[in-house]
């Protein structure tokens, strides 16, 4: 079983990437930031099982990538995948200058709306639609003044902003949502703190190897 001290930089960075992702895809970027620095504080700071979880998942996700990119340099997908993509975009031009897709769609939608000009001038749908929309608005109107719907729904939001308060006061729901968000900052913080200190103590022994710069 790996200890936190034998954790290496591909298990704390495949951690990161494998947290922050699984953080994105649930709630955001704020939850993947969280479950980022959660997953890179597990994998340098955590002996047990959560950490040791961490660690092989990191290392999983790294391989992953290392392989991905191993693939890609001998099959060179991404350069035939931008190949292709040219490729299809010189024959769709191609085809537009033969047939003359664009000029054609283009003149089909001016002659619809062209059409749909003659067709509201002959019938007045317009002038209709409106007359219609002002009566639906002048019955909605007299409803509301004949039974009060207006007056009822602030009534009724309001008694539910009451019992909100009541129950606030009762359970102290922001206060302890507040906590709640205070301690996930300072886990986050603390992961932040952690992967900066790690990057550092990387950096470290490589400049104080050669502290003078390159001889000239």
């Amino acid at each position: 079983q790996k200890s936190a001290t034998n954790t290496t930089a591909r298990q704390v960075g495949g951690a990161v990437v494998a947290g922050t992702a699984a953080g994105l895809a649930v709630s955001g970027p704020v939850a993947g930031l969280a479950a980022g620095s959660a997953a890179a504080y597990a994998a340098t700071r955590n002996s047990g099982a959560a950490g040791d979880a961490a660690r092989q998942t990191g290392e999983a996700v790294f391989t992953a990538g290392e392989k991905a990119k191993e693939m890609d340099d001998r099959h060179e997908i991404t350069k035939r995948s931008i190949a292709a993509a040219k490729s299809a975009m010189r024959k769709a031009k191609e085809l537009d200058d033969k047939h003359q897709i664009l000029h054609n769609t283009k003149k089909v939608a001016g002659n619809a709306i062209q059409t749909a000009k003659t067709v509201d001038e002959k019938h007045h749908v317009t002038e209709k639609t409106k007359k219609v929309a002002g009566t639906a608005m002048a019955k909605a109107k007299d409803i509301n003044e004949k039974h009060q719907v207006t007056e009822k729904s602030k009534k009724a939001a309001g008694n539910v902003v009451e019992r909100a308060r009541k129950v606030d006061d009762q359970h102290h729901v922001k206060e302890k949502t507040k906590g709640v968000a205070v301690a996930a900052t300072k886990k986050v913080s603390l992961g932040i703190q952690f992967i900066s200190k790690s990057m550092a103590s990387k950096k470290g022994p490589a400049a104080a190897s050669n502290p003078a710069g390159p001889a000239s």
